[in-house]
């Protein structure tokens, strides 16, 4: 199976839609990702967001 690549603005678009109370579980689901992964680019647009307020 071959990888699939994520643009940013794709990432923070999908944690968005958890982050607006949508469950993780569905938005993983929609977009064919496991929960690990849509924690993790929440953990990045998070640390992206801090960098651009400092």
């Amino acid at each position: 199976m071959q990888r699939r690549k994520w643009d940013p603005r794709t990432k923070t678009t999908v944690v968005r839609q958890g982050l607006k109370g949508r469950p993780v579980a569905d938005v993983c689901t929609e977009h064919q990702i496991i929960q690990a992964q849509y924690y993790q680019w929440r953990g990045a647009v998070h640390e992206e967001d801090a960098r651009v307020i400092l």
